[in-house]
């Protein structure tokens, strides 16, 4: 009998995840021919295979980060040989912006830093299940991409809040939908869900339930507040229950409600509207009454998300918003640490930020900070401290491995994630000693 030739290959999903951290992978000779792949999307710099030490750096917020000369001497990068000119920083095949703390020359020295924007991996949901962290890569011996600058106007409307949503959505409980139809409903596939309510397990006329979710500095007037409460019917295609779900969504002491009326499985949202003066800066809460067919309803519950006009007022000295208006505007931020000095960009494009100098008329009072700019609809920015920056989760030395297959190619392919490479080998012994493979 045959022994299967297994290729083992180690690899990093350069550039799009790093969430599988290696796979096995042994060669089928099968004649059939290959699936086609989807065509890559056209990447704007190289990854360096083998001229240069890699660096994998991971983050899972928003914010400004900084790596220091000391968390790349812990990673195992040669400080003495490094010229900071020539270090480049790359996010899904983007060569990304940085900001180095430090002067011209060509050695990284110790007090000196590199400032860039991380952001919170923001892939579909169904990539979400696999992602926990977004990844970036640095090396050096590479062309380094700066932050650019843009003046900090004094022309446009003063604006004092502007309209956000939050979002609350618990991953707490892992469903199969039983659904092929997602195409059709308004929300993107999921399978992680808040909550699961089946309606003759709750009491009180009518069955009802209360969630809470927490919003952070209302403003004390603006617009109409809406509210968005996502759902999914649990129930098998194949077998259908013939029940009429309804559900109706309250939020606070609002006496209006919003309504979501349908049969078999389907993701539905209820959305409502809600005065700004009905709206809580804090805790809010969002009832929903249980009135479907059937007392063995399921319904799970996957997220609230809430719009409303928002102070702009800083947490712990930063503050992160979007501007759904554009033209010129004048900014005012507030709830600083007057010790610090304040470090606002430009992050509309992530990977090409634009710092705007805090310099008059930027400081305007204690803690109070005057923002301008002129700019299109969407506009995002990020405003906090030189002393707020935040650490990765990790930095460390991403060393390519060979993909030459040994001596004699091999039979099949195997990929599976790091932690899962005994079994794959166990399968592989099976197909040996089973059917030659």
């Amino acid at each position: 009998m045959r022994k299967s030739k297994i290729l083992h290959i180690f690899l990093a999903l350069v550039g799009l995840c790093g969430m599988v951290t290696s796979v096995m992978l042994t060669v089928n000779k099968a004649s059939a021919a290959p699936t086609q792949l989807p065509s890559a999307a056209a990447l704007d710099t190289n990854f360096p295979t083998t001229a240069a030490e890699t660096y994998k750096i991971l983050v899972n917020h928003d914010g400004i980060y900084e790596i220091t000369y000391d968390n790349l001497a812990a990673a195992g990068m040669n400080m003495a040989a490094v010229n900071p000119n020539t270090i480049e920083m790359m996010h899904r095949g983007q060569p990304v912006a940085y900001k180095f703390n430090g002067d011209s020359d060509a050695t990284f020295e110790a007090n000196e830093s590199i400032l860039f924007y991380g952001w919170a991996f923001d892939g579909l949901r169904t990539e979400k299940q696999f992602v926990t962290d977004n990844v970036f890569w640095l090396w050096t011996g590479g062309t380094r991409k700066s932050v650019g600058s843009t003046d900090n106007s004094n022309v446009g409307e003063v604006v004092t809040s502007l309209r956000t949503a939050v979002t609350k959505e618990p991953e707490n409980l892992f469903t199969t939908t039983y659904s092929d139809q997602w195409d059709t409903f308004p929300n993107e596939p999921d399978s992680w869900y808040w909550d699961l309510v089946i309606q003759g397990n709750l009491s009180g006329t009518p069955p009802s339930k209360t969630y809470q979710i927490d919003l952070p500095h209302v403003a004390s007037s603006g617009p109409d507040g809406q509210y968005t409460i996502e759902l999914l019917s649990r129930e098998k295609s194949s077998e259908p229950t013939g029940i009429s779900y309804l559900v109706r969504g309250y939020m606070n002491s609002y006496s209006s409600y919003g309504e979501a009326a349908w049969t078999e499985v389907q993701s539905i949202n209820i959305t409502h509207s809600i005065p700004q003066s009905n709206l809580i800066n804090g805790t809010n809460n969002v009832r929903l009454d249980f009135l479907s067919t059937s007392s063995l309803a399921e319904i799970y519950l996957n997220r609230i998300t809430v719009e409303y006009q928002r102070q702009l007022t800083a947490d712990n000295d930063e503050l992160i918003f979007t501007d759904m208006t554009g033209g010129a505007r004048q900014f005012q931020v507030s709830g600083f640490s007057e010790n610090d000095p304040a470090l606002v960009w430009n992050v509309t494009i992530p990977t090409t930020t634009l710092e705007i100098p805090m310099t008059a008329p930027g400081k305007i009072s204690s803690g109070v900070y005057t923002i301008g700019s002129n700019h299109a609809a969407g506009a995002k920015f990020i405003a906090t401290t030189t002393a707020n920056t935040h650490t990765p989760l990790s930095i460390s030395k991403y060393v390519p491995t060979s993909l030459e297959p040994p001596a004699g190619g091999a039979d099949w392919i195997a990929i599976s994630h790091a932690n899962f490479l005994a079994q794959a080998n166990t399968l592989a012994n099976h197909r040996a000693s089973f059917s030659g493979m």
